[in-house]
């Protein structure tokens, strides 16, 4: 194979692109004593390399060479050459190659006599992946070229010899994010695209290639993708249910299909009823919802507090065949654009996909960047059903009042920890597994739970020494017998001790560790950490029964989950902001509360 693109990692160890006959390429990292060849301009740009053991790793897709040969006696051209194959023989008739004849972004012809060998000499931004694409552009081509075209649901990480034809969806703004490495900012930016099935897969461009394709990829246009990087689906960020999510790299290329039928390639439904959605609140994913528009509110606005961005909003409201209405918000664009062409109809029909649901008025549903709206959907069959339900019986029970909104009867998550909030229900530890983690920057999420302290470890630190001022919990550190204050450049003669400690958490689904901090740690174990501490100097059994005393009791405890970074590894951390006893005659009417709810 042929070797281009070699450099110098931070490693030490070299990386290039080795190409085989057929022009196919491939990232790979040279091992053993390749690097070291490398090194001394043994194995340089255009070598040819035999290759004798390699292992591709398909989270990095990468193929790393353990061992190999570079052939002897070739000549290298302007250090790019193209590999003959070795098996050819030598009275071979050379093909001559066509000229090939393309569209650029002006929709000019443009006769191009190079070949991809010829080509590579250029930049890697002027030509990437095996296509000669002039820069900030892509090349433009017709669906009735001869080409093999596989369906999103084949792909996988192991091949990565494949085109796809799709249709981007929607497209979110460009975000610049600081590497943890380097730490510089880098621009990144994320879309969703749908093929012909009406299967979905996101899309993610980082630095070069996403300034590249962030201004010239536009929603609704059909493009042809070839040699993207596909790894397994991060469900943080991706609710499009694919299993895997595909990465615009150096070797991908992208041409816009400029005949394609964009209404046929259309994005897969999956409708909840408006009368379930309160089953996903608080779960932090997103949900399809069908709905006849019966309301359309003024544009409004608020300020976001950290930024004081000022963001434009309009809140619609959405019946389904359930009888019940809910509350669909709609945010910037979409409150301005949709929302004006929803203002001139009279009641249309709206499919909407990717909204959060959140506890606001009991339950009700939010636009987010992802999120896409199409009025009066034509392909869709569930719409024709809808509207004639309308036409027939729901007019009829709008116009009369019988309808009922779906957060009725439900109580905000954000109300009181008062033992019982309502008939609500609460969320359980389960539902912590199964919700995003916020990325390490984003604000935390909030839960609220019943569950039981099953075990404190009596061997943890199980306090720190903070500073004894009031209002000041930050840490102290002992300084020739006396205890130093960073924060407020002091010295004292004593110190107060403050919990934070590791307890074990379960409910009926399932169990997890929890961080608990001074206030909530006193009020669980029933004593100060100044307290506790007395106990285990006293060295006679009682700091482990009073440790052992406060566990197996129930609270209703208010979870803040954050995602914290150690040693570049990111985890999920939960922290009880509040703690409760459970009021049992409080929860006890709750229940029966719960069950008549489910019983009528």
């Amino acid at each position: 194979m042929c070797v281009r693109d070699l450099k110098r990692a931070d490693s030490g160890k070299y990386r290039c692109v080795l190409v085989d006959e057929d022009q196919e390429e491939i990232r790979a990292g040279l091992g053993g004593d390749l690097s070291k060849r490398a090194e001394t301009g043994e194995i340089c740009e255009g070598s040819l390399l035999h290759i004798k053991a390699a292992q591709y790793h398909v989270d990095r897709n990468i193929c790393v060479v353990s061992a190999g040969e570079v052939v002897p006696n070739v000549k290298q051209e302007n250090t790019q050459v193209k590999p003959e194959p070795f098996d050819k023989p030598k009275d071979a008739t050379p093909v001559k190659e066509e000229p090939m004849q393309v569209k650029t972004e002006q929709s000019t012809p443009v006769k191009a006599e190079v070949s991809p060998a010829s080509a590579a000499a250029k930049s890697g931004k002027e030509y990437a992946g095996g296509s000669p694409q002039q820069k900030d552009t892509i090349v433009k081509v017709g669906s009735s070229m001869s080409r093999r075209v596989q369906p999103l649901q084949a792909l996988n990480p192991y091949n990565n010899q494949w085109t796809v034809k799709v249709r981007v969806v929607s497209k979110e703004p460009m975000r610049h994010i600081v590497t943890k490495k380097e730490q510089v900012e880098v621009p990144v930016f994320s879309m969703e695209a749908v093929d012909e099935d009406g299967t979905a897969i996101r899309i993610t461009a980082w630095r070069d290639v996403a300034e590249k394709y962030y201004p010239l990829m536009e929603v609704d246009k059909v493009y042809y993708i070839s040699r993207g990087a596909l790894k397994a689906a991060d469900r943080r960020y991706s609710n499009t249910g694919n299993l895997y999510e595909m990465t615009l790299n150096s070797t991908a290329t992208v041409e816009e299909c400029i005949d394609a039928d964009a209404s046929k390639m259309q994005k897969a439904y999956h409708f909840i009823p408006i009368d379930k959605l309160s089953a996903y609140n608080g779960l932090r994913t997103v949900v399809d919802v069908l709905g006849i528009v019966t309301t359309v509110g003024p544009v409004g606005s608020i300020k976001r507090k950290s930024t004081m961005e000022e963001l434009i909003r309009r809140d619609v409201t959405l019946l389904d065949r359930t009888g019940k209405t809910i509350n669909l918000t709609l945010w910037g664009e979409l409150a301005t654009h949709e929302g004006a062409m929803l203002e001139k109809l009279e009641y249309p029909l709206l499919a909407v996909s990717g909204v959060r649901v959140s506890d606001y008025n009991g339950v009700s549903i939010s636009t987010i960047t992802k999120t896409t709206l199409q009025i009066n959907p034509v392909e869709e069959p569930h719409a024709e059903e809808l509207k004639q339900w309308f036409a027939d019986e729901g007019k009829t029970l709008l116009v009369e009042g019988r309808t009922t909104e779906a957060g009725e009867g439900l109580s905000s998550r954000r109300a009181s920890l008062s033992g019982a909030a309502g008939n609500a229900e609460y969320e359980t530890l389960s539902d912590l597994g199964l919700e995003e983690t916020p990325a390490s920057k984003e604000k935390p999420h909030y839960h609220t739970i019943k569950l039981t302290v099953a075990a404190i470890k009596p061997d943890q630190p199980m306090w720190y020494l903070a500073c004894p001022e009031p209002g000041v919990n930050n840490k102290v550190v002992e300084d020739n017998g006396r205890y130093w204050c960073e924060a407020t450049q002091k010295h004292y003669d004593n110190f107060n001790r403050r919990y934070v400690v590791s307890m074990k958490a379960l409910d009926s689904t399932g169990d997890g560790w929890l961080s608990v901090f001074d206030q909530q740690a006193t009020e669980i174990l029933g004593v100060t950490a100044d307290e506790l501490a007395q106990l285990r100097d006293k060295a006679d059994g009682s700091y482990e029964r009073k440790i052992k005393q406060a566990c197996w009791k129930e609270y209703v405890v208010r979870l803040s989950v954050r995602t914290d970074e150690y040693q570049d590894i990111l985890r999920k951390r939960c922290m009880v902001t509040r703690c409760t006893p459970v009021d049992f005659q409080a929860e006890s009417k709750r229940l029966l509360g719960l069950i008549q709810k489910f019983t009528t």
